[in-house]
Protein backbone atom coordinates (compact mmCIF):
# COMPACT_ATOMS: atom_id res chain seq x y z
CA UNK A 1 0.00 0.00 0.00
CA UNK A 2 3.00 2.59 1.04
CA UNK A 3 4.47 1.63 -2.57
CA UNK A 4 1.12 2.24 -4.29
CA UNK A 5 0.41 5.34 -2.78
CA UNK A 6 4.07 6.92 -3.78
CA UNK A 7 3.75 5.72 -7.16
CA UNK A 8 0.23 7.51 -7.29
CA UNK A 9 1.78 10.69 -5.80
CA UNK A 10 4.73 10.48 -8.50
CA UNK A 11 2.18 10.44 -11.22
CA UNK A 12 -0.03 12.89 -9.50
CA UNK A 13 2.90 15.47 -9.63
CA UNK A 14 3.84 14.64 -13.51
CA UNK A 15 0.42 15.15 -13.79
CA UNK A 16 -0.92 18.06 -11.97
CA UNK A 17 0.92 20.70 -13.33
CA UNK A 18 -0.20 20.08 -17.11
CA UNK A 19 -3.69 19.20 -16.21
CA UNK A 20 -3.89 22.85 -14.45
CA UNK A 21 -1.95 24.95 -17.42
CA UNK A 22 -4.53 22.78 -19.80
CA UNK A 23 -7.13 23.93 -17.68
CA UNK A 24 -6.09 27.34 -17.45
CA UNK A 25 -5.78 28.12 -20.72
CA UNK A 26 -9.00 26.07 -21.79
CA UNK A 27 -10.69 28.63 -18.86
CA UNK A 28 -8.98 31.36 -20.69
CA UNK A 29 -10.44 30.62 -24.85
CA UNK A 30 -14.01 29.63 -23.28
CA UNK A 31 -13.80 33.14 -21.16
CA UNK A 32 -13.15 34.55 -25.17
CA UNK A 33 -15.37 32.56 -26.88
CA UNK A 34 -18.45 32.77 -24.65
CA UNK A 35 -17.77 37.17 -24.15
CA UNK A 36 -17.06 38.00 -27.64
CA UNK A 37 -18.38 34.94 -29.34
CA UNK A 38 -21.99 36.37 -27.86
CA UNK A 39 -21.37 39.53 -29.32
CA UNK A 40 -20.33 38.71 -32.93
CA UNK A 41 -23.03 36.08 -33.34
CA UNK A 42 -25.81 39.34 -32.57
CA UNK A 43 -23.23 41.57 -34.49
CA UNK A 44 -22.99 39.40 -37.98
CA UNK A 45 -25.30 38.24 -40.07
CA UNK A 46 -26.80 34.82 -39.60
CA UNK A 47 -24.41 31.92 -40.76
CA UNK A 48 -21.29 33.75 -40.54
CA UNK A 49 -20.54 32.85 -37.42
CA UNK A 50 -18.63 29.72 -36.75
CA UNK A 51 -17.78 28.20 -33.44
CA UNK A 52 -14.04 29.78 -32.23
CA UNK A 53 -14.21 33.51 -34.25
CA UNK A 54 -14.71 34.29 -30.44
CA UNK A 55 -11.30 33.41 -29.44
CA UNK A 56 -9.64 34.54 -32.45
CA UNK A 57 -11.63 38.03 -31.99
CA UNK A 58 -9.75 38.29 -28.24
CA UNK A 59 -6.86 37.35 -29.53
CA UNK A 60 -6.21 39.54 -32.65
CA UNK A 61 -7.98 42.28 -29.87
CA UNK A 62 -4.73 41.56 -27.72
CA UNK A 63 -2.48 42.00 -30.61
CA UNK A 64 -3.82 45.21 -32.01
CA UNK A 65 -3.33 46.62 -28.95
CA UNK A 66 -0.04 45.45 -28.33
CA UNK A 67 0.50 47.47 -31.86
CA UNK A 68 -0.94 50.65 -30.89
CA UNK A 69 0.93 51.00 -27.79
CA UNK A 70 4.14 51.36 -29.70
CA UNK A 71 2.33 54.79 -31.11
CA UNK A 72 2.83 58.07 -28.85
CA UNK A 73 -0.72 59.30 -29.08
CA UNK A 74 -1.94 56.03 -27.77
CA UNK A 75 0.54 55.48 -24.89
CA UNK A 76 -0.57 59.67 -23.74
CA UNK A 77 -4.28 58.38 -23.91
CA UNK A 78 -3.34 55.47 -21.42
CA UNK A 79 -1.13 57.26 -19.42
CA UNK A 80 -4.23 59.77 -18.77
CA UNK A 81 -6.25 56.48 -18.33
CA UNK A 82 -4.26 55.21 -15.67
CA UNK A 83 -3.92 58.50 -13.83
CA UNK A 84 -8.05 58.55 -13.51
CA UNK A 85 -8.05 54.99 -12.26
CA UNK A 86 -5.32 55.43 -9.76
CA UNK A 87 -7.51 58.38 -8.19
CA UNK A 88 -10.27 55.62 -7.07
CA UNK A 89 -8.75 54.29 -3.77
CA UNK A 90 -9.56 50.35 -3.50
CA UNK A 91 -9.35 50.15 -7.13
CA UNK A 92 -5.77 51.92 -7.28
CA UNK A 93 -4.34 49.33 -4.78
CA UNK A 94 -5.44 46.22 -6.80
CA UNK A 95 -4.47 48.22 -10.25
CA UNK A 96 -1.16 48.54 -9.24
CA UNK A 97 -0.67 45.09 -7.84
CA UNK A 98 -1.88 43.34 -10.73
CA UNK A 99 0.53 45.56 -13.54
CA UNK A 100 3.21 44.98 -11.59
CA UNK A 101 2.98 41.10 -11.10
CA UNK A 102 2.10 41.01 -15.06
CA UNK A 103 4.58 43.46 -16.09
CA UNK A 104 7.16 40.99 -14.05
CA UNK A 105 5.98 37.76 -15.82
CA UNK A 106 5.87 39.26 -19.15
CA UNK A 107 9.37 40.61 -18.90
CA UNK A 108 8.63 43.88 -19.59
CA UNK A 109 8.16 47.52 -17.62
CA UNK A 110 9.93 47.88 -14.00
CA UNK A 111 11.02 44.63 -12.25
CA UNK A 112 9.65 44.09 -8.89
CA UNK A 113 12.89 42.26 -7.43
CA UNK A 114 16.18 43.49 -8.32
CA UNK A 115 17.96 41.47 -6.04
CA UNK A 116 18.28 37.95 -4.54
CA UNK A 117 19.26 38.46 -1.22
CA UNK A 118 19.60 36.05 2.58
CA UNK A 119 18.37 37.41 5.60
CA UNK A 120 19.67 36.40 8.95
CA UNK A 121 16.90 35.55 11.67
CA UNK A 122 18.65 37.69 15.18
CA UNK A 123 21.10 35.24 16.24
CA UNK A 124 19.48 32.03 15.67
CA UNK A 125 21.83 31.20 12.85
CA UNK A 126 18.70 30.82 10.63
CA UNK A 127 18.62 32.88 7.31
CA UNK A 128 15.65 33.44 4.69
CA UNK A 129 15.46 34.01 1.64
CA UNK A 130 14.14 37.38 -0.06
CA UNK A 131 14.68 39.94 -2.93
CA UNK A 132 15.32 43.33 -2.67
CA UNK A 133 12.11 45.88 -3.97
CA UNK A 134 13.84 48.66 -3.51
CA UNK A 135 17.66 49.92 -2.94
CA UNK A 136 17.14 53.68 -2.27
CA UNK A 137 14.36 54.47 0.74
CA UNK A 138 15.29 58.39 0.89
CA UNK A 139 11.64 59.07 -0.20
CA UNK A 140 10.21 56.94 2.20
CA UNK A 141 8.07 58.94 5.05
CA UNK A 142 9.73 59.46 8.43
CA UNK A 143 10.04 56.71 10.65
CA UNK A 144 10.03 54.26 8.18
CA UNK A 145 13.71 53.34 7.06
CA UNK A 146 17.04 54.96 8.32
CA UNK A 147 20.05 55.46 6.34
CA UNK A 148 21.46 52.96 4.01
CA UNK A 149 18.27 50.46 4.59
CA UNK A 150 16.82 48.71 1.86
CA UNK A 151 12.74 46.94 1.22
CA UNK A 152 13.21 43.27 0.67
CA UNK A 153 10.50 40.76 0.21
CA UNK A 154 10.46 37.30 2.23
CA UNK A 155 8.50 35.05 0.34
CA UNK A 156 6.74 32.35 1.60
CA UNK A 157 6.46 28.44 0.64
CA UNK A 158 3.61 27.20 -1.41
CA UNK A 159 1.16 29.90 -1.81
CA UNK A 160 1.52 33.78 -3.20
CA UNK A 161 2.09 35.75 0.03
CA UNK A 162 4.67 36.99 2.42
CA UNK A 163 6.64 40.02 3.79
CA UNK A 164 8.14 43.06 3.40
CA UNK A 165 10.76 44.56 5.72
CA UNK A 166 13.20 46.82 6.19
CA UNK A 167 16.85 45.90 7.24
CA UNK A 168 20.39 47.77 6.66
CA UNK A 169 22.21 47.11 3.23
CA UNK A 170 25.02 45.10 5.58
CA UNK A 171 22.58 43.28 7.25
CA UNK A 172 21.99 40.76 4.19
CA UNK A 173 24.09 38.82 1.97
CA UNK A 174 23.69 39.04 -2.18
CA UNK A 175 23.45 35.81 -3.91
CA UNK A 176 24.27 35.09 -7.72
CA UNK A 177 21.49 34.00 -8.58
CA UNK A 178 18.66 34.60 -10.85
CA UNK A 179 15.49 35.74 -10.01
CA UNK A 180 13.27 33.21 -11.79
CA UNK A 181 15.64 30.56 -9.72
CA UNK A 182 15.26 32.19 -6.55
CA UNK A 183 11.36 32.40 -6.74
CA UNK A 184 11.23 28.75 -7.66
CA UNK A 185 13.52 27.42 -4.99
CA UNK A 186 11.48 29.81 -2.58
CA UNK A 187 7.97 28.87 -3.78
CA UNK A 188 8.86 24.75 -3.50
CA UNK A 189 10.25 25.09 0.04
CA UNK A 190 13.80 24.74 -1.58
CA UNK A 191 12.45 20.79 -3.42
CA UNK A 192 13.61 22.44 -6.85
CA UNK A 193 17.16 23.47 -6.78
CA UNK A 194 17.93 26.89 -7.21
CA UNK A 195 21.48 25.61 -8.93
CA UNK A 196 20.84 23.57 -12.42
CA UNK A 197 24.32 22.14 -12.25
CA UNK A 198 23.78 20.68 -9.30
CA UNK A 199 20.82 18.18 -10.24
CA UNK A 200 23.42 15.82 -11.25
CA UNK A 201 25.47 15.72 -8.09
CA UNK A 202 22.66 15.58 -6.25
CA UNK A 203 21.14 12.33 -8.39
CA UNK A 204 24.76 10.79 -8.30
CA UNK A 205 24.85 10.95 -4.61
CA UNK A 206 21.63 9.73 -4.30
CA UNK A 207 22.38 6.32 -6.45
CA UNK A 208 25.66 6.05 -4.57
CA UNK A 209 23.84 5.79 -1.51
CA UNK A 210 21.17 3.79 -2.66
CA UNK A 211 23.61 0.94 -3.58
CA UNK A 212 25.38 0.78 0.15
Amino acid sequence: MKNLTKIFLKGLAVLLPTVLTIYALVWFATTLENILGGALRALLPEGYYFAGMGLIAGMACVCAVGVLMNFYLVNQIYALYERLLTRLPLIKSLYNALKDLFSFFSGSGRKPFNKVVMVPLGNTGMKVLGFVTRDNLDDAPAGMAEKDEVAVYLPMSYQVGGYMVVLPRAGMTELDMSVDKALTFALTAGMVSGNPAAAPAEKKSSSKGEGI
